[in-house]
């Protein structure tokens, strides 16, 4: 072989440093879609419980507002405000409408009592689902005023109502 020739190839060394690379850089990135996959999947799970409890919340103030006078829980003889997991309200039919939370299922279940005879109905559909708390507040010297707090998830909801028909 004469001197002047050269030979041309890869040596292992360099293709060991390169796959190395490759592998650093491949490994970069699958962490990077691995922690954007984490991310997604807490955001989907935070937005399926807040639709929940929006839900839950929006079935219960619908009926409130058409209340005329709340029965429970009633503001404390102070004026101040009065806390319970159960809320039961009288509504424009006269029915007594009653949403109470069953802690064990972790549902606010919904019982109407109707005017006259008959006998008081649970709905066999809950309102809400998935709850790990959901208290109701009355406010108000007129006892009118009525706030929801839900929470699931570590999620808080927070919402208010005032019974409009007299």
């Amino acid at each position: 072989m004469s001197p002047n020739i050269k030979k041309r190839g890869v040596t292992f060394v360099e293709l060991l440093v390169g796959m190395t690379i490759f592998a650093i850089i491949m490994g970069i990135v699958a962490n990077w879609f691995f922690t954007q996959r984490q991310y997604q999947d807490k955001f989907l799970k935070l937005s399926e419980t807040q639709d929940r409890l929006r839900q839950a919340v929006w079935k219960v103030i619908q009926e409130l507002k058409t209340g005329r006078q709340v029965i429970w829980p009633r503001v404390n003889s102070d004026g101040s405000a009065r806390t319970d997991t159960v809320v039961t309200f009288k509504n424009f039919k006269g029915e007594i409408t009653t949403f109470y939370f069953v802690p064990a299922a972790g549902e606010i279940r919904r019982c109407v009592t109707p005017n006259g005879p008959g006998t008081p109905q649970v709905d066999v559909t809950p309102v809400g689902r998935g709850l790990a708390l959901a208290s109701f507040t009355v406010m108000g010297v007129d006892n009118k005023l009525v706030s929801l707090h839900l929470v699931a998830d570590h999620v808080h909801f927070l919402d208010a109502v005032r019974l409009i028909n007299e």
